[in-house]
C-alpha cells in the first residue's frame, strides 16, 4: 500500500538526512490484515530498537529508542546525517523499519503498533510538518482544507491568527503552485496551519524552522511550544529546541554500531 502523504500529496523531501536516497525510495508500507483502533485521548509514541537502511546502503538508524509521553514535547538533535529526518519519517509511517517497533500508547498504557493501524486512521491522529512540504495552486482555504474534513471559515481564520498569518493570508487569496507568491516564512506558517486544521494528537515536525529568519522562527517555535498535543521535532536550532520539554540527542548509525549503548 502506498501511504497517503497527507501534507504534500507526493514524496516527502526529508531535509538533509540522505535526501537523495529518500527521493529514490518507494513510499510503501503494508496494509494490516486486521486493523486495530487507535486509543482515544492523548497519545504517546514509543520507539524501541529502531533500525533502518535505504536499500543496500549503510545503516541510517541503528538500534535507536525513545519514549514520548502523551502531551510531551521532545526535540531530536544530532549532526547532519545522524538520522533525525529518517526517524521522523518512520514515526509518520512513510516506510517500514528494518527492525524494531514503533507504537502509539495512551495514558492507561494501551499500546498499538503503527503497523497494525489503518493508514487513514493514522493520518487523522498523526500529522507531519516538513520544511519541503508543498503548497498547491489555489486559495489559502483550499490549501488549509487539503486532507481535512469540513472546517468552518471562522476556525480557519482562528488558526491563521494562531500562526500569525492572518495579517496577509486571506482565505480567498491565491498563492500559486508551491506557494510561489509567498516568502519562505509565509510558506512555513501556512504549512503549519494546514497541519493544525486537522487537530492531530501527535505532531511530527522535521526542520521546519531551519531556514527561517529569527522573528519567524520565534513565532513558529512558540506555536509548537504551546500546542496541546504531543510534539516530536527534529531540529538543530537552539531557539526551537529550548522550548521543548526535553531534548534527545541522536548518534549516527556508525557511532551506534561502533559504541553500542549499555
Amino acid at each position: 500500500m502506498v501511504p497517503t502523504l497527507w501534507q504534500s500529496g507526493g514524496p516527502i523531501n526529508l531535509a538533509s538526512d540522505s535526501v537523495h536516497d529518500v527521493l529514490r525510495r518507494e513510499p510503501v508500507v503494508s496494509e494490516p490484515p486486521c486493523p486495530r483502533a487507535i486509543p482515544d485521548g492523548p497519545l504517546g509514541l514509543r520507539i524501541q530498537n529502531l533500525s533502518f537502511t535505504y536499500d543496500d546502503r549503510a545503516m541510517a538508524v541503528c538500534g535507536w529508542s525513545v519514549e514520548v509521553q502523551p502531551g510531551e514535547h521532545v526535540g531530536l538533535t544530532g549532526a547532519s546525517g545522524a538520522g533525525k529526518s529518517t526517524i521522523i519519517a518512520l514515526a509518520a509511517r512513510l516506510w517500514e523499519p528494518l527492525s524494531g517497533t514503533i507504537e502509539l500508547f495512551d495514558d492507561h498504557g494501551e499500546r498499538v503498533p503503527l503497523q497494525d493501524v489503518d493508514d487513514f486512521a493514522l493520518r487523522q491522529s498523526v500529522a507531519l510538518v516538513d520544511q519541503e512540504t508543498t503548497l498547491f495552486h489555489g486559495t489559502v482555504r483550499d490549501n488549509l482544507l487539503r486532507g481535512a474534513g469540513p472546517v468552518s471559515d471562522d476556525e480557519l481564520l482562528r488558526i491563521l491568527e494562531r500562526v500569525e498569518a492572518d495579517g496577509w493570508a486571506g482565505l480567498d487569496s491565491e498563492i500559486g503552485q508551491g506557494g510561489i507568491t509567498l516568502s519562505g516564512g509565509q510558506q512555513a506558517r501556512l504549512v503549519l496551519a494546514r497541519a493544525l486544521v486537522r487537530r492531530p494528537r501527535i505532531l511530527l515536525v522535521d526542520e521546519v524552522t531551519a531556514s527561517l529568519d529569527p522573528e519567524t522562527e520565534h513565532a513558529i517555535s512558540g506555536v509548537l511550544a504551546n500546542y496541546p498535543g504531543t510534539v516530536v521535532i527534529a531540529s538543530h536550532r537552539d531557539e526551537t529546541l529550548q522550548r521543548m520539554h526535553r531534548v534527545v540527542p541522536i548518534r549516527s548509525a556508525s557511532e551506534a554500531i561502533a559504541s553500542p549503548a549499555r
